[in-house]
């Protein structure tokens, strides 16, 4: 070969070489190069996580999607979606001629939904002077009373002729874990408590009701299964780019990290989306828009001062939490978990690899470990096993339950405004909302709210090679199954619905 034409095949070497990186980078063109290669330290196809550019008080977001996923989101889901908006709407006018209105629970149904349901977070002890002023003023004995603070939702800015105001529901605790309800106070935009509204009082405790039920609608969808959705984007960024695929760890996380990533990114940063609430669309259910919605994000992880319901997040926070009849139901499957990963982690070592991804994890996930990334056995065992549990059970309980309790029992929009004195007030059901409050809240329930199960946690796989892992696999799924069977009756979501992922 003479030496122009080594020359040649050298520099055409070379700008083959940077052609296919960048068509990999551009269009996912396969280069295997690029997985093999020891000068690549991570993937170039894996997203980081970055400042949220919505407010620094929100969880670090991942804001490049890799091109194999978003091609997974849009043939998974959002195909679903457009197949939703498209025709769903034929669906919504025969339910809406056989339940044109909203609904009012009876108390005990009401006590139901606020205690012993999703809404249960919402509950606290912790009364404050207001509260404490309040109650004594009626003459209410202040022990025993818990609290479903539900005063974020004073925040929201409505569109013209909608309402939207925050309240406080006051329960007295007759036996463990039964309520009866004693008042509602709703809670103006200075975070003021109006005047205790009680069950004797008629159309204004009808229409308290409504509100309260508007309140914890909002805040389950805003403030607190946002929780288990945020937080999250940042751990599987890193664990996709810190870990190599054989890891056992990456094999633990792998299939409860189907399509969060994209599906969060969606609902964040799209205009289209429920969280921005664009009123030109007909599918979009909520009061208000925009940053006035996007605030109650912030509550969610910065937390609310003064407001025990509302603490800042950390990391694995609902296990610390006093537990209700909810909580200790999700926390039971945690115990099945953490038994199972304990197990598949005995005899792996802490390696390099590991301690880099706690590290990163620790970095951008609050309260997630130490900084330099020092974890012994049972504390990686614990975070991995907590990390699994929120993406399937939390997140597919919080959906079952609050698709469960009936769409006329949640309202979006309320036309009708909160009683705020102790007066005379005409409770109309039909005057709470206007045909298109009703045909946008029905859109909305379907497309966003019903669950749409694709993995199910009975069929987990986590791809171990290892016969004993293998048997510690299908071992996971019988101690879930016996864990289901011991509840029966509990009233929660049941084993065959929970999905793997946050993927719908």
């Amino acid at each position: 070969m003479s030496q122009t034409t080594e020359i040649v095949a050298h520099v055409v070497s070379g700008v083959v070489h940077s052609l296919r990186v960048s068509l990999y980078r551009e269009w996912g063109v396969p280069y295997p190069w690029l997985r093999k290669s020891p000068m690549v330290r991570f993937k170039t196809d894996r997203a980081w996580p970055q400042p949220s550019p919505i407010s620094d008080k929100m969880p670090p977001a991942v804001l490049h999607v890799p091109a194999e996923e978003k091609q997974e989101f849009l043939a998974q889901i959002v195909s679903r979606f457009q197949r939703q908006v498209t025709y769903s709407w034929l669906a919504a006018i025969t339910y809406l001629k056989g339940t044109p209105h909203l609904d009012c629970p009876d108390d005990a149904t009401f006590t139901r939904h606020l205690t012993h349901s999703v809404y249960s977070y919402f509950l606290t002890r912790e009364l404050d002077d207001a509260d404490l002023r309040l109650l004594a003023a009626h003459g209410i004995d202040a022990r025993s009373v818990w609290k479903s603070d539900l005063s974020p939702v004073s925040t929201v800015e409505a569109f013209p002729g909608l309402h939207c105001a925050g309240s406080v529901c006051y329960f007295r605790e007759v036996s463990p874990a039964e309520f009866e309800v004693l008042g509602i106070a709703m809670v103006d935009r200075d975070f003021q408590l109006g005047a205790l509204i009680q069950p004797m009082d008629g159309s204004a405790w009808k229409l308290a009701k409504v509100h309260a039920l508007q309140g914890s609608t909002y805040l389950s969808l805003f403030v607190t299964h946002p929780r288990c959705h945020f937080p999250m984007d940042a751990i599987i960024a890193v664990t996709r780019t810190c870990l190599p695929e054989t890891h056992r760890v990456w094999k633990l996380l792998d299939p409860h990290m189907y399509l969060q990533v994209p599906l969060d990114y969606s609902v964040l940063h799209i205009k289209n989306g429920p969280g921005y609430n664009d009123p030109r669309l007909y599918y979009t259910a909520f009061s208000g828009g925009g940053r006035s919605q996007y605030r109650l994000f912030e509550y969610s992880f910065a937390g609310m001062a003064g407001h025990a319901a509302f603490p800042p997040y950390h990391f694995g926070f609902l296990l610390e939490r006093e537990r209700n009849a909810y909580l200790e139901f999700m926390a039971g499957y945690h115990q099945v978990i953490l038994a199972f990963v304990r197990e598949v982690l005995a005899d792996m070592e802490l390696d390099d690899a590991v301690r880099e991804w706690a590290k990163q994890c620790a970095h951008y996930s609050r309260g997630f470990g130490p900084a330099d990334g020092v974890l012994d056995k049972e504390q990686l065992a614990f975070r991995v096993a907590t990390i699994m549990w929120n993406c399937s059970v939390v997140h597919s309980a919080d959906h079952w339950e609050f698709f469960n309790i009936p769409m006329e029992h949640k309202p979006t929009r309320l036309r009708v405004p909160p009683p705020f004195e102790k007066r005379a007030h005409v409770f109309d059901l039909a005057a709470l909302t206007h045909v298109e409050d009703r045909l946008r809240q029905d859109m909305w329930h379907e497309v966003y709210v019903r669950p749409w199960p694709l993995h199910k946690l009975t069929e987990v796989d986590y791809g171990f090679e290892e016969p004993a892992l293998q048997r510690a696999n299908r071992g996971f799924v019988g101690a879930l199954a016996a864990y289901d069977e011991s509840l029966a009756g509990h009233g929660f979501i049941p084993l065959a619905e929970i999905a793997t992922s946050i993927q719908y």
